[in-house]
């Protein structure tokens, strides 16, 4: 089975973990059987590639919709919108998934507010696709008065990306056949608390937790260091 780890954490461990160097891409971890990759996911970069790709439509579609200059529009752009490196992380566990190098793929997550954040994404990034819409709703109006009629665009293909691309990122966290979601806590009374609440909120998004992971070891080595 070809297995892909990604740490999709701010301040990765994974690499410590593995005691290997990683990187933005898959890199082989030497095994003696199976096959394991590794990777660290750099959101920024992953959402740079991912506008690149689409920028002049996105441009167009902000100069077209708002008030704002080309000048204020590439700023807008390269900002860091609050909850985005959220949606790049999602963005690009669905395209390594969905890439068929691979025949599972572990998610090593960051802490619990950073990962529901992550897992409610879909609906922000179908709240984009929406405002983008809308941007694009007041340019039809225009173009139909002037022309008589409209003719679907890249712009208009890009939004429809958008919105796919938020079904299929939600639709794939709740299917139990394609997502299974192993919690790991402590066994403290904060921990616990903040596992009950952790679950509370997937069972809102739709998910389940299939796996509750106690480490035992945690235990043992806690007791000695409070000897």
């Amino acid at each position: 089975m070809r297995v892909l780890v990604a740490s999709t954490d701010p301040a990765p461990s994974l690499a410590d973990a593995l005691d290997v160097p990683l990187y933005t891409a898959p890199r082989k971890i030497p095994l003696r059987h199976g096959s394991l990759h590794a990777v660290e996911i750099d959101t920024r970069l992953a959402l740079r590639n991912w506008i690149t790709d689409r920028r002049a439509a996105l441009e167009r579609i902000a100069l077209q919709g708002t008030w704002l200059d080309a000048e204020d529009v590439t700023t807008l752009l390269g900002l860091s919108l609050p909850g985005i490196d959220e949606v790049a992380a999602l963005l690009e566990i669905a395209r390594l998934a969905g890439s068929e190098r691979f025949d599972l793929v572990i998610v090593d997550t960051a802490p619990t507010g950073h990962t529901l954040r992550m897992l409610s994404m879909p609906e922000t990034l179908l709240g984009i696709a929406r405002v983008f819409d809308s941007m694009r709703q007041k340019h039809k109006v225009m173009v139909q008065a002037l022309r008589g009629s409209w003719r679907t665009e890249a712009e208009d293909v890009l939004i429809e990306e958008l919105a796919a691309a938020a079904r299929g990122l939600a639709a794939m966290l709740r299917d139990t056949g394609m997502t299974r979601v192993s919690w790991v806590t402590l066994p403290e009374p904060m921990a616990v608390a903040e596992t009950t609440t952790a679950m509370r909120a997937l069972e809102d998004l739709g998910m389940v937790v299939t796996d509750l992971i106690v480490p035992a070891h945690t235990c043992a080595c806690r007791r000695r260091n409070g000897a």
